[in-house]
Formats: structure tokens, sequence, C-alpha cells
């Protein structure tokens, strides 16, 4: 019923509120007129604040709009800075009252932009201060001068620009652009890495250093790319895994099968296998050679067809015999019976049979025999005779001709008389041996007609006797039984015709028919010749043959050509002359050698010689005298060439000295501006962040100040890394999840680099558990309201007697065993005996200013009544004001809290560096619908910086 009665109340209660809005619109409109009369007064109803009408103006600076001046009077004005006023250039003006309000400032001079014009025009008390410097021209011809000099502004001139851009940071032909044309300055380095994408730095993967030569880079130097992955302890290919893939090494069998990994902590393993064992029935393979149970044997029982034989291990488990079971005897081979014998009794024999054999073989009786019937032959087989008949039962008749094979004599002539005997159709004959054939040279009648060789068989053909010459010649004849080679011609006197007429075995000796004068028909020496006998033939043969052509007027090689090719010639000689002319060649001249000088007189040349055959050498420094390259390094390569020795020399014109910084090889050692002449020196390089510390640095033949730090990758210590004149940018090093995860907007709770040291994105600038809180110390600078308010800082104790909603709690919500919290009477309820305003607890100051995102987190049991008999707010002091963030409830509606609530509130927009929050209630309204609540308790109360 209280419930409803408090509903219909509320009704009410709200169409009573919005009558009353009506109604109050014209007082809105006296608000408005009053602060409209207020205004009247110029600048002084800024300062005014007028009455409930409308906070109008009032007074002077708010006189309620009286005349500001008195017409035509005048007074000075300036409108600058009055520390300037009358001062260089600049002077007061005049103002004159007109209509009740000061005019215009006429007259006044106010500072200007300082000119080169011997001027304060500035009015600061200096003449041509401040103007700036006048800069002209580009890169190394950029020139500056004052601004101002003797109230002249100067000319400025730019220097002259280099012929050549050097690669070396600078616009050293002045024309706006540094280093065109180069990829990068001479000397400069840069990390350089050709690995694939997402190695480098990975593993042993490093990156490389290139170095800028002649205004490109050089090759990387130094880097290390992916390899192939090895067992070392080193993720060689980079993958960031180490030793990966290396597997397994298996070794051994059955039981001595042993696995290990390949690789281990860096180092190759290597596999040992088990120890065999004797093998046992176990399923197992005991004894390593990748069989199971083998070697174990078999058990055999019984005999004869009841034999049996099984394995003695199957499947791991010994086994047992079981002969089988007997039957009758047949003629198999088996001891059917299970006896001990086999086929005893003759099984199955006896009867007639075909043995399947030729001759007196043929029939038989059938007899076990081998485990099989066979047929078994009742005539044994014989020796073959000449009968006709197959006495050996082979299947052939009288073969091999039996009695047969004896000499016999046919009755017939020469050869046909011979014969053999032979077994034909069951008898002897005697069988011819030869047959008549054509007459041969063998001493036989072949032919069977009773004469010998008749007819020269064979004889009559060319042959060789075996003799020499022409006696070699010959044609055969059958004699005794013989063919013979019987000689054609005879031995005759021997002449020129090839042949070995007188049989000796040597064709033309003694050289016939040769001795007589003739004419070869060949040139030179060669024309006269004799005659000889060659190949069988006379010929004219040369009696001198061509030789080397020598120095005698003669044609000695036969060609036609009389001491060609100056023979003998071409020799070393003496002249007699001196100097080069000493030296001769000799020359064939009508057939007499003659010595010619090899090389004729001409100007002096360094060579060691006395080249114009004065009897001088080199006189004259012949050669020398002009600049040379002496070979060696620096200044020392600069020379003069001097004959010495027959040899034109280099001789330095400068010795080495003191190596400086000027491209130069002063020390004549090979190297310029070696060890860094010059150089070493702390310097400034004028770059930012690391690289602004430099050493002094010899290139190019001038002191550079190189960085002693190359840009890198930002990290998180304070310090400018990447040299882009940023401390700390991008956040290096952050990112990475820290502390403990909440809500937004303070949900990144990642690491952020702060004043060069890493922190955790979420932090807390304010937390009160309200554990130490007590009177002694303020309550840790929070303020409960004026005395006799109902805010407490105590133990939490649970309370009784509300009308609605639940009690104060027994506990408070920190974790730890403090129990104290902050409430409004802790263990009782807030007191509705009459109407207040707010009751605030309010907290210490919190520095909120900042980078980041800040919150409001806290722990809320709050039990109140509705709207408008109690109501409960948050608000946050923005610097200047507090302002309300949270307000309930707005309604009739009771708020109940049963158990501790996470309370979190975004105060981003409120941050600044004297934030406080408090938490308030009031009593708004007292009638019987008024209910009694426990009202707030509070704890944990924490201010979250996020970034």
């Amino acid at each position: 019923m209280r419930r409803f009665a408090r509903a219909s109340f509320l009704s009410l209660g709200l169409a009573v509120s919005f009558g009353g809005a009506w109604g109050c619109s014209d007082a809105g409109t006296n608000t408005t007129a009053g602060a409209a009369a207020g205004g009247s007064g110029g600048q002084g109803g800024v300062a005014g604040q007028g009455g409930a009408g409308g906070q109008g103006g009032g007074g002077n600076q708010g006189g309620g709009g009286g005349a500001a001046c008195v017409e035509g009077e005048s007074r000075a004005c300036y409108d600058a800075d009055p520390a300037t006023a009358d001062k260089g250039e600049c002077k007061q003006g005049t103002q004159t009252c007109a209509a009740g309000s000061w005019g215009g400032c006429v007259g006044q001079v106010v500072p200007a932009v300082e000119a080169c014009n011997g001027t304060d025009d500035d009015c600061n008390g200096q003449v041509d201060d401040g103007i700036a410097d006048v800069t002209c021209g580009l890169g190394q011809c950029q020139v500056k001068v004052p601004g101002c000099v003797d109230q002249q502004v100067p000319e400025c001139t730019p220097l002259p620009p280099a012929t050549t851009e050097a690669c070396d940071g600078t616009d050293d032909d002045c024309d706006g652009t540094i280093d065109e044309g180069c990829t990068c300055a001479d000397g400069e380095t840069q990390d350089c890495y050709s690995g694939g994408a997402g190695t480098k730095g990975v593993g042993a993967c490093k990156a490389g250093t290139q170095t800028c030569v002649g205004g490109a880079w050089g090759a990387c130097e130094g880097e290390t790319v992916p390899g192939v992955e090895s067992c070392n302890g080193v993720d060689d290919d980079c993958d960031a895994k180490t030793d990966e893939d290396f597997g397994q090494l298996n070794c051994g069998a059955g039981a001595c099968f042993v696995s290990v990994e390949a690789c281990v902590n860096g180092m190759p393993q290597t596999c040992t296998p088990g120890t065999p064992k004797a093998e046992t029935c176990n399923g197992v393979d005991d004894d390593c050679n990748l069989l199971i149970d083998d070697g174990l044997g078999t058990l055999t029982c019984g005999l004869g067809a009841c034999m049996k034989t099984v394995q003695a291990c199957v499947g791991g488990q010994a086994q047992t015999c079981m002969p089988g079971v007997g039957s009758a005897e047949v003629c198999d081979g088996v001891d059917n019976d299970c006896d001990g014998n086999t086929d005893e009794g003759n099984p199955g024999g006896g009867a007639a049979c075909m043995t399947g054999q030729a001759g007196a073989c043929a029939q038989g009786t059938q007899v076990c025999s081998g485990g099989a019937l066979q047929c078994m032959s009742s005539v044994q087989p014989v020796a073959e005779s000449c009968n006709g008949k197959d006495d050996d039962c082979d299947g052939q008749t009288d073969e091999q001709n039996p009695g047969g094979g004896s000499a016999c004599n046919t009755g017939q002539l020469g050869i046909c008389a011979a014969g053999t005997t032979l077994c034909q159709g069951g008898g002897i004959v005697c069988k011819q041996n030869s047959q008549a054939a054509v007459e041969t040279c063998d001493g036989l009648d072949n032919n069977c007609n009773g004469a010998v060789d008749e007819q020269n068989p064979g004889g009559g053909t060319s042959c060789q006797t075996g003799k020499p010459g022409v006696c070699g010649a010959g044609t055969t004849s059958c004699q005794n039984g013989q063919l013979a080679c019987v000689q054609t011609n005879q031995p005759s006197l021997e002449v020129c015709d090839g042949q070995d007429n007188n049989c000796n075995g040597t064709a033309d000796e003694g050289n016939p028919g040769s001795g007589g004068v003739c004419t070869t028909g060949q040139q030179g020496v060669c024309g006269a010749g004799t005659y000889q006998c060659q190949n069988g033939a006379l010929a004219c043969v040369a009696m001198t043959m061509p030789s080397t052509e020598i120095c005698d007027n003669k044609d000695n090689d036969c060609d036609g050509m009389v001491d060609e090719n100056n023979p003998g010639g071409g020799m070393a000689c003496a002249t007699g002359q001196q100097g080069v002319c000493g030296a001769g060649t000799s020359t064939c001249t009508n057939g007499t050698l003659i010595c010619t000088p090899t090389i004729l007189p001409s100007a002096e040349t360094c060579d060691n010689k006395d080249n114009d055959c004065d009897g001088v050498v080199d006189e004259g420094n012949p050669g020398g005298g002009s600049a040379c390259t002496t070979g060696q390094p620096g200044f020392c390569s600069a020379g003069t060439q001097v004959c010495q020795n027959g040899t034109i020399s280099c001789v330095a014109t400068n010795m080495p000295t003191t190596e400086v910084c000027d491209n130069k090889d002063n020390d004549c050692d090979g190297s310029v501006d070696e060890n860094n002449a010059g150089g070493g020196g702390a310097c400034s390089t004028g770059q930012q962040g690391v690289c602004g510390a430099g050493t002094q640095v010899c290139q190019g033949g001038t002191l550079a100040c190189m960085a002693t730090k190359t840009p890198s990758t930002e990290i998180c210590d304070g310090l400018d890394n990447d040299c882009d004149g940023s401390v700390d940018e991008g956040n290096p090093g952050g990112g990475v999840a820290c502390g403990t995860a909440y809500a937004a907007p303070c949900n990144n709770n990642t690491t952020i680099c702060q004043n060069g040291v890493l922190v955790c994105g979420v932090t807390n600038i304010f937390e009160e558990t309200f554990a130490t809180a007590t009177a002694a110390n303020s309550w840790n600078g929070w303020t409960l309201g004026v005395v006799g308010t109902e805010w407490q800082i105590g133990t939490a104790t649970s309370s009784s007697g509300h009308d609605d909603g639940y009690g104060d709690p027994s506990t408070d919500h920190t974790t730890t065993a403090d129990n104290k919290l902050a409430g409004v009477k802790i263990g009782g309820n807030a007191s509705i005996a009459a109407t207040h305003p707010f009751y605030y607890l309010t907290s210490p100051v919190i520095n909120a200013s900042g980078a980041g995102s800040i919150v409001l987190d806290f722990w809320r049991f709050l039990n109140s009544d509705g709207y408008p008999w109690m109501t409960n707010s948050i608000e946050v002091y923005n610097g200047s004001s507090w302002v309300v963030i949270w307000q309930k409830p707005d309604t009739g509606s009771t708020l109940e809290d049963s158990a501790w609530t996470n309370i979190v509130h975004n105060l981003t927009t409120y941050k600044n560096a004297n934030l406080q929050i408090r938490f308030g209630y009031n009593i708004g309204q007292v009638d019987e619908y008024s209910y009694l609540m426990s009202s707030w308790n509070l704890d944990d109360v924490v201010i979250r910086r996020c970034q």
C-alpha cells in the first residue's frame, strides 16, 4: 500500500511541477529586462551583479549608467605599452570627451618595426637594433652580413662556387642542391642487410655497414645473412628457431632399438644400440637381428604319416606337439599305419603288366617300389647280336652293327678293293670302303681302272721353284705320286733391267751399262752428271748434289740464283770504328764476305752507348730534364728525368715531410692523410640528438666533424637515438602488456616510454582505502563536511531499522584486513527528521594535469530513497567550479545496492592540477512517504591515468 501511495503522490507532484514552470514565464522575462537595464552602464555594467530581477549592472564601474566624462574635456592617451611612450619616435596623443564618452586617441605615434634609418622606430631606446642579418648565396657560397651598418643596408656578395660538386654533404657548386649526382656523402655510413625479410636481428643474422665512397654506397661489410642450419646452438638460418629439423637418430633393432635427438644443446649426438640378449619366446626381438622369436627351432612327434612338426614358439607363446592318427598301408612311400615301416607287404602289387619297354623287356609284374606301383620286366636286357632282334630292349634292332666292323676284300681293282664287314638284314656282309673317283697325283688307282697317276693329274700349272732371280719361275709335274715344281729359266749375265739375271739374289748389281757423261737438265752445279743403272734403267745422275748456298759466286743450291739470301753473311763482325759503329754484320758481295756497320752514327740517347760514334757515352744527359713521376707515393712522386748508367731515372724533387690533412701523401708512405692527420679532437657535428657529438676526422684533405654515433633505432632512454630532433618518439619499447586490465578508456594497459623510462600506460595517481585515515591525520585530507553532518570514516558495521533496500555492510571492500570505509552514519541510517542541502565527503586536492585520460574508479554500497525525498551526487572540481558528473535517483524509485558495486567515471574532460572529487546526498522532502535508508558506503577510491 505504501509503494502505491508514493506513486500516486509522485504523479501529482509532477503535474504541479509542470504547471509551475508554465506560470513562471513572465518572471523569466523580467529577469532578462533586469539584465538589460544593468548593462546600460557601459563598461561599468560588467563588474556589477544585479539582484534577482536579472543581475543588472551597478555602480561606477557600475554606476547605473551615468556619463563617463565631461563634455569637451581632454586628456592624454596612448594605446601601446606605456613604457614606450615618448621614447624614440613614439609620442602620446589626445582624447576629447564628446556626448559623454571619450573619443579616439589623436596624434599618437606607437612603436613600429625597426628599420635601418638611424631612428628608434620600435621605441625601445636603441637605434637600428634587432635588424636581422642579410644572407645571400647558396651552399658553400652563402655569406651573412649585418642587416644595418651606419644607417645603410650593406651589400651582400656570395662567395665564388666550386667548379664541381663533391660528395661531402655540402652544396659546393652553390646551385641550391647538395651532392647532386651523389647517392650519399663520402665517408657516410649506413646499416645494410641483404638477407630475407624478417631475418635481420634474428638468430645469427645481423646488419652490416655500407660506407659511401665516391658518392655511391660501397659493399655491405660485416653482415651475417641466413645460412644452412647446423647443430651448434645458433639460429644459423635466422628463423627464430635454433638447431631445428635435425630430427631423431634411430639405431638398433628389436629390444636394442634406441632413438635419441640428433642435436642437443648445440652438440651433434650419436646413437648407440642396446645390448642384444639370447632370443626367448616372448614376442620380442631379443637378439636384435630384425627377427622376432627366431632360432627357437621346431617340435617333432609321431612316426610316418602321423609325424607332426610345429614351431617351438608362435606369437610369443611356447607350443606343444601332438602326433596324427595312422591308416591302412598304401603304396605311396609313406608310413601310413605309423609303425615305422614304409610300404611293407607290397601293397597293391602282383598283377601282370606291360613295362612300356621295347623288345624282350615289354612283359612285367606290378611291384610297389619307391612309394609307387611299378611294372617290373620279367626278362633283363642282353648285348645286341646280328639276328634281327632287339636284344638290349632299347627299341632298336641290330643297332651299332653287332658282329661287323672287320676289314674285308670286295674283289674290285684299285681303291675299290678294300671293304668292312656290316650287319645287314640280320646277317654279316662286306661293304666297299671307297668308291671310284677322278685320278689324283697320290700314287693310287683312284678311278679303279688298274693304272696309277696317269695323264699327269694336277700338273702343268705355274709355280715358284724357290730359287733367286729369273730361276724362281717353274711348272708343276706329278712325279712318284707327288706334284713337283720344275725350273723354267736358266742363269745368264746381269743387264740393267731390274731383274736378277744370274740368279744370285741381287738385281742389277755392278751398275751394268753405267759410266758415260751426260747432262741432268738441272740448274747450277747440279747440271753435270753420269749414267747410272737405277730401277732397271740407265739414268743421268748429277755429279754434285744441291747444298747450302755459300758466298762463292756459284749456284750451290741449284735454284737458278747465285749467292742469294746473303750466304755466310749476317754474322756479327768488327768494323774498326768507335761506339755503336764498331759493331757490324758480314755481307756477301761478288762472292766475297765484307763487314758493314750495323748501326750508323745518330744523336746520342740514354742507353750507355756511344750512339754518335765519337768515343763518348751518354754525353749531354740525353732524354733527361723533363718532369716525371718517381713511382714513390705522395710528395715524393714528382721528379726530373736524369740519364744514369744508360737508363732514364726519375729523381724525386721533394723529400718526405710530416703528414698533414691536405689530401696529400706528405710523408711519401703510400697513404694519404693516414692516422687521421690533424684529427681526433672532440667537435660538434651540428646534427641533432646523439649524432651531435663528434670527433675531428680528416676526410678528403679537410678536417670534418664526424658523428661519434650514427642514427639508430629509437629506444626509450631519453635520447634522440635516430637524430631527427625528437626524443623517444614512436613510443620505443612500448606496447607491451603490463599491469591489470581495466575498462575503457583506461584499457590500454601497455608500456609507454616516458622521460626515457618505460612505464605502464595505466597508473594510479590517487588511491584511498581509508585504512589509515584518522582524525589525528585529518582523515588523510578528506573533508567530512561541516560539524554535525552525517559523513564518517570508520570500521564497517552492519545496520538495521531501514524501511527499504539493504542495510550497511558488515565488511569493507578492500581485500586487506583493515575493514575501514567511508559512509553516511556507518552502522545506521541517514536522518529524515528534516530536509537539508547536500552534505559532502570531499577528497584532498589531486594533481591530474598532464597527458592521457583519467578515470574515477571506486566501490559503492548505496541504498537511497527516491527523488525528491533523497538525492545522491558525485561532483568534480574542474579548476574553477564544481561539476555534477552523476546524480541519482531522478524519480520516486529507490536506489538499492545489495553488494559492493564497482563504479567508473571518465574525468578526462575535467583534469587539472587542483582536481577534487566529492560524494554528496541531500534530504529534499520530508513527509509520510519518507523512508529510512542506510545511504552511502564507499571504499577503494582510485583516480587512474592512462595514455
